[in-house]
């Protein structure tokens, strides 16, 4: 039987299946579709992929926003890691990982600066971040760990804290999972994914693909300026088993059929309680590929986000209402994630779980417009300050010298929060930063801080000359 005949049945299916609604369903869509297409338009999202899917088996996927249909493709960011659990647990299933063994039983070169706490890391560990390490203590940035160089980039890494104390969330706990899947498979990722994962549960469109160049029917990524989506092409290679596999809507609500059905067929029903079940012993919201949460009404909810530079995403499974969705965006931004993904995300479960939909919230776009009023005033005040750098000079001739260079230094601030950034965020998000990854993030923020420090340090310059000028006018 061909594909397009496979995917023909399974349309039709769907269609008989949305006609056969139960009229509470039917009421969810309906509310669901009236607030995305209100959000789309007021929150200037450029594309959006919502993948549903309920117990007893029916799925369902709405898409909004220009160009985006229910195979379209997404990059979706850290969901990647509940798949990759997937992998590692169907192999552990098959006896051929222990998630208690050491990970050296599966790579042995693995070390890090502390090679006794090194030895005692499980796989286990690792599916629940508890590995002890983080970005903080692992100088590797994301280009070292691909490929051949992951494993061995570790032997400069310290630990936070001893193997199964302490929840880190740290990409590299599942880039280490990937390169497990491979030895004990004998596979590389992206093939045993596809045979043992993606075909299994009928993913028919996704694929684990790490590198930025553009694929077939892969939806535009964007940046956000000020509230506005700006079109661009994802900038870096994104290890595939934390971060790198792509997926349409259909593939999202195909993959979240799985954890909801009484007999899934990728992994048996004890797994799947494991995946969703944090560690003992560990102050923890992460199972494995899932944290969870618990709602102000005491019901347990499922989730997990996922970003890279130009899409971003997030799924939840509400077991008590038997249904679980995806979104998937073709835009992120940190604005975005706090603000409009947050807001959209809560109220998407809200209409699930038939509660209120939460109003108010902050409005992405008129953060951005804040953020852009605020550059100008700083732009024009800085480029004020420049041009009345000969009034400056009078004005200052018979201040102490001392004063006179003090004025000078602090003219420099933005040059210092530029350099400083890095550590900042480091300091705040506790993950390692580099001034391409904030750019990514808060374009706009950074945009605005190298143009303020360019026109500070040409106001140094400018003063300096003339300062030169009024002392050998004086001396003369």
């Amino acid at each position: 039987m061909t594909r397009k005949l496979v995917t023909a049945l399974a349309l039709l299916i769907c269609l008989v299946a949305g006609r056969a609604l139960p009229s509470s369903a039917q009421a969810d869509v309906a509310a669901l579709d009236a607030y995305f297409r209100a959000q789309i338009g007021a929150q200037r999202v450029p594309g959006i992929a919502l993948a549903l899917a309920y117990a007893d088996g029916r799925v369902d996927v709405r898409t909004y926003g220009g160009g985006i249909a229910p195979q379209t493709r997404f990059r979706i960011g850290s969901l990647s890691k509940a798949m990759t659990a997937v992998a590692v647990l169907q192999l552990t299933e098959q006896g051929l990982i222990n998630l208690d063994a050491p990970l050296q039983t599966y790579l042995p070169d693995f070390t890090t600066q502390n090679p006794d706490w090194a030895a005692r890391i499980t796989v286990r560990h690792l599916l629940n971040h508890t590995s002890g390490l983080s970005e903080l203590r692992y100088d590797a940035t994301q280009d070292k760990r691909l490929g051949d160089n992951l494993v061995t980039s570790f032997a400069s890494a310290q630990h936070d804290a001893e193997p199964g104390e302490q929840f880190a969330y740290f990409n590299a706990n599942y880039e280490l999972l990937g390169r497990i899947v491979e030895v004990v498979s004998g596979q590389p990722y992206n093939a045993y994914m596809r045979e043992r994962v993606f075909a299994p549960a009928g993913m028919d469109d996704a694929l684990a693909y790490g590198d930025p160049t553009p694929i077939a029917e892969l939806a535009q990524g964007h940046l956000v300026f000020y509230g506005f989506p700006v079109a661009f092409q994802e900038p870096l290679p994104i290890p595939e088993a934390s971060g790198g596999i792509i997926a349409s809507g259909a593939d999202m609500a195909a993959f979240l059929r799985q954890f909801l059905i009484d007999e899934p067929n990728i992994l048996s029903k004890a797994s799947i309680a494991a995946m969703l079940t944090a560690p003992l012993g560990v102050d923890s919201p992460y199972g494995m590929g899932w944290i969870i949460e618990t709602t102000t009404d005491n019901a347990r909810i499922y989730t997990h986000g996922g970003g890279v530079m130009t899409f971003s995403s997030d799924m939840a499974l509400l077991p008590d209402e038997g249904v679980a969705f995806a979104l998937l965006y073709n835009r992120n931004n940190l604005l975005s994630t706090l603000t409009t993904n947050a807001n959209i995300h809560n109220s998407v479960i809200a209409i699930l779980r038939d509660r209120e939909t939460p109003v108010g919230g902050v409005s992405e776009n008129v953060v951005g417009v804040v953020i852009l009023v605020i550059s100008a005033t700083i732009v024009i005040s800085d480029t004020r300050r420049l041009l009345t750098s000969r009034r400056w000079t009078e004005r200052t001739r018979n201040q102490p010298l001392w004063k006179r260079a003090l004025s000078l230094v602090l003219l420099l601030f933005p040059v210092y929060f530029l350099l400083a950034l890095p550590s900042m965020v480091r300091m705040v998000m506790q993950r390692v930063a580099t001034y391409e990854l904030i750019f990514f993030q808060l374009p706009d923020l950074v945009l605005l801080l190298f143009i303020s420090a360019a026109l500070s340090l040409l106001t140094l310059v400018v003063r300096l000359i003339f300062w030169r000028s009024q002392t050998q006018r004086t001396a003369s």
